[in-house]
C-alpha cells in the first residue's frame, strides 16, 4: 500500500508498518497457508490489547499489519522467498 522512510513517519500517517500490504482484496485457495496462518493469529489475538489507541488495535489485530507481517513470513517459506 506504501512505503515510507521510518517507522516515525509511517506511525504518524496512521500506518501500522513502514511497508505494508492492504488485505481488502486477495485471491487464494481454500486451505492456503498464507490464510490458515492469519485466520490463526485472528483467533489468537482477539482479545489481545495491542495499544490503548483503537484504531492501532484493529490494524494489528485483523487488518495490514498482521496481514503483512503474515504474508512476508509466508513468502520466506516458499522456494521463491528464499
Amino acid at each position: 500500500e506504501n512505503i515510507f522512510d521510518s517507522a516515525k513517519t509511517a506511525h504518524d500517517r496512521s500506518y501500522a508498518r513502514i511497508a505494508q500490504l492492504e488485505q481488502w482484496v486477495f485471491l487464494a485457495a481454500p486451505g492456503h497457508p498464507a490464510l490458515v496462518r492469519v485466520c490463526e493469529h485472528i483467533k489468537a489475538h482477539a482479545t489481545h490489547k495491542f495499544s490503548d489507541v483503537e484504531d492501532r488495535d484493529t490494524l494489528e489485530r485483523t487488518g495490514p499489519a498482521a496481514w503483512t507481517d503474515i504474508l512476508l513470513r509466508c513468502q520466506a517459506w516458499t522456494p521463491s522467498g528464499s
